[in-house]
């Protein structure tokens, strides 16, 4: 049975919309002959303002599924941390940081306690992504296959995942909520803590309802899996020793990747970079998932780039960026 067809028995049609979406894509691509552009479009709640990239990333199935596997992994627990939530708010408006953490508390178990195989399927994902990093190369997939530490690569990718997902409330919720209590805070005419007390609910629903967020942090892990497999089947064939950054350049185009764009990299120095989560602890994975800052780099010296690890896609968040193997420096 084919990994998606798996999620089949997990959705429910009338909840899981978006998911199913999801999912229901990755079968037009494998099944019908899709294009990409058609199923992108379709991942839109308006496909008529949908803006379509020109050329869509060869992971766009994994991406899909992985963003509907997240979904389903917070599905469950979201009413429970809606619960914690109230039951520490108890409409004190006092309580809001301490009823945070509670919510916080809950969501961060989500990953450790899923009736979902959560662990096995993302490894799927991510190995299988990488193994289409690898394809166009020649006997690529069998040059990871016969890498020793492959295996332990990809279970440290799952482990980066499992890193940002379990901060997902604190990075993206969290905040928000916060910036709506200092604001009642520091409002003059604070006096109905009622009142308070229904804004910061609704802050904290609207938070949780934040969905792009599966599929955010789905893309910049596949991208992790996929580059990399491109980058150590091309070193792995002695066929290649550099890569050259490849921006999307069109009005959407970020600072970073702009400035990036036309790069060139020796591949040992991406490779170094990648493995490097191979002997990172659990903590110092939450800092491998980080981004820079988005500003421009054109100025900075390959050095400098490679110091910083601001040398492969993706460097912030819907980063449409990807890599060309180059066999010599252009």
């Amino acid at each position: 049975m084919d990994l998606f067809s798996e999620f089949d028995f997990y959705l429910d049609p009338k909840t899981d919309k978006l998911a199913r979406r999801w999912v229901d894509g990755v079968k037009k691509l494998k099944w019908e002959g899709a294009t990409y552009e058609q199923v992108r479009k379709e991942d839109f709640e308006n496909p008529e303002s949908a803006q379509v990239d020109p050329n869509e990333p060869d992971y766009l199935e994994e991406e899909l599924l992985l963003a509907a596997l997240l979904f389903l992994l917070f599905k469950k627990k979201t009413p429970r941390a809606k619960e914690a939530f109230n039951s520490e708010l108890a409409n004190q408006f006092s309580n809001a940081n301490r009823a945070l953490n509670a919510a916080s508390g809950v969501l961060t178990k989500a990953w450790l306690d899923s009736d979902v195989d959560v662990t096995k399927k993302v490894k799927s994902i991510l190995d299988q992504a990488a193994k289409k990093g690898a394809a166009d190369l020649a006997n690529g997939e069998a040059l990871l296959n016969n890498l020793k530490r492959y295996d332990d690569l990809i279970d440290r990718l799952v482990e980066v995942q499992k890193q940002v997902v379990n901060g997902y409330f604190d990075t993206l919720v969290r905040p928000k909520v916060t910036e709506v209590v200092e604001d009642i805070l520091n409002s003059t005419d604070f006096i109905n803590n009622t009142k308070a007390v229904e804004q910061v609910l609704q802050s904290f629903e609207k938070g949780l309802e934040r969905e792009s967020y599966y599929r955010v942090a789905a893309q910049n892990h596949i991208s992790r899996a996929y580059h990399y497999g491109a980058l150590k089947a091309g070193k792995l064939s002695s066929l290649y020793t550099f890569y050259e950054y490849v921006a999307v350049m069109d009005d959407r185009t970020t600072q970073i990747c702009r400035s990036l764009n036309g790069r060139q990299f020796p591949i040992s120095v991406a490779i170094t970079y990648y493995e490097s989560i191979l002997n990172m602890s659990n903590e110092e994975l939450k800092t491998f998932a980080a981004f820079p800052s988005n500003e421009s780099y054109s100025e900075w010296t390959e050095e400098q780039l490679i110091q910083s690890n601001i040398i492969a896609p993706p460097q912030h968040f819907n980063c449409r960026s990807t890599l060309r193997l180059v066999t010599n420096r252009g």
